[in-house]
């Protein structure tokens, strides 16, 4: 099950949400992916822009990232990448004006 999958059907009650409140993050079950050797812990946290998401830790220092805004910066980050592309086929397509 993907952390999207989990973020949709997984409602928090009253008491997870205060608590996410006062300690900023809680566990709320395990994932594993494929390939994965053993199980990873899930945490709801606040994200400021989207709200209450889930996600696994991430990086050396386990940093909690909310999964919609790391999707949105990868979109960005597809746009921008389209964007240099084609510049880069317009010069080198382009003729060069004598003047």
């Amino acid at each position: 099950m993907s952390i999207n999958e989990i973020n949709e059907q997984k409602q928090l009650n009253l008491l997870q949400k205060i608590m996410i409140k006062v300690f900023g993050s809680i566990q709320t079950g395990y994932t594993k992916k494929k390939g994965w050797k053993e199980y990873a812990p899930i945490y709801a946290f606040k994200c400021p822009k989207h709200g209450i998401v889930q996600n696994t830790a991430s990086g050396h220092r386990s940093w909690l990232i909310c999964p919609k805004c790391l999707n949105e910066e990868r979109l960005k980050d597809e746009i921008i990448h389209q964007q240099e592309q084609t510049q880069l086929i317009d010069i080198i397509t382009t003729p060069e004006k004598n003047n």
